[in-house]
């Protein structure tokens, strides 16, 4: 069976522009809204890779209220250790994940599974491909934590791949486990800064729960250079600044975005304008 590469790179599929920019003029920049949390969110990232080779045995370290059980591979004892574990500030106390999938669909994922298990180390796909669709896969079915898992075996098959990082981003905040999630998406723009998709994840994580953070605003100054002002990212900007009072800042984004935007987008942007001109005078 042949892994569907669309769905490994799906999160990174580029939107067309004019969908994005009406479904972020709704200003809402988060697009999953967990339960808030009372703790501080760490201000840096981790390193990208430990070079400490990975042991035959199974780890267990308790995080909080929550427990993580990273199992061995065979044939995976020279891949890193894991690039990205729960930070100890997080407690999750379930894994598992929101979803209607029913009996039959999940039985049909599992067999997808077990058919995709049994090309790793064949040499007939990539490890990397199969691992992440793997773990895909036990999103869909609610399993988060072997949606991790193999998340992290997808990240330790291709350290200078930053999907894995970004989708362990998304699992985590879908968990509450928030410190884990601000180092994951700080990883995957860091081994590829260019992936607008990348930026944009973290972009929403920041502007739902690290909005007032000192370092948010660097970030998004940085997302915008890598990205060479792309409009989508000028536009989370836009909104971010705008949820937190900065509506003269909110204004210059929405005016860039217009310079590079087309007629029928240039009206609409005009009317977002007009709104926050009168919020900015009231």
């Amino acid at each position: 069976m042949r892994p569907n590469r669309d769905i490994v790179i799906g999160a990174g599929a580029i939107v067309v522009f004019i969908i994005l920019l009406v479904w972020l003029l709704s200003a809402r920049v988060a697009s999953y809204s967990p339960p808030s949390t009372t703790s501080a969110l760490a201000t840096s990232t981790l390193p990208i890779a430990s070079t400490t080779p990975a042991t035959a045995t199974s780890t267990s370290a308790t995080r909080g209220l929550g427990t993580v059980t990273v199992l061995p591979v065979a044939g995976t004892a020279h891949l890193a250790a894991n690039p990205i574990p729960i930070d100890a500030r997080d407690a999750i106390t379930s894994w598992a994940l929101p979803g209607t999938e029913s009996t039959t669909t999940k039985a049909k994922l599992q067999a997808r599974i077990n058919t995709l298990l049994a090309d790793v180390g064949t040499g007939r796909y990539t490890n990397f491909n199969i691992y992440a669709q793997i773990a895909q896969n036990y999103g869909f079915m609610g399993n988060g934590l072997q949606a991790y898992r193999f998340y992290v075996r997808a990240a330790q098959s291709d350290p200078t791949a930053g999907l894995p990082f970004s989708s362990i981003g998304d699992l985590m905040v879908q968990l509450g486990a928030y410190h884990t999630a601000y180092a994951a998406y700080g990883k995957s723009i860091t081994l590829q800064p260019r992936v607008e998709q990348f930026w944009l994840a973290y972009l929403r994580f920041l502007a739902a729960h690290e909005a007032t953070a000192p370092a948010t605003a660097s970030i998004f100054a940085s997302a915008k250079t890598a990205t060479n002002n792309a409009p989508n990212v000028l536009i989370a900007e836009a909104n971010w600044r705008a949820s937190t009072g900065n509506i003269t800042g909110a204004i210059t984004d929405w005016k860039l975005v217009r310079s590079q935007a087309g007629t029928g987008q240039q009206q609409a942007i005009d009317v977002e304008i007009a709104k926050l001109e009168k919020q900015q005078s009231s």
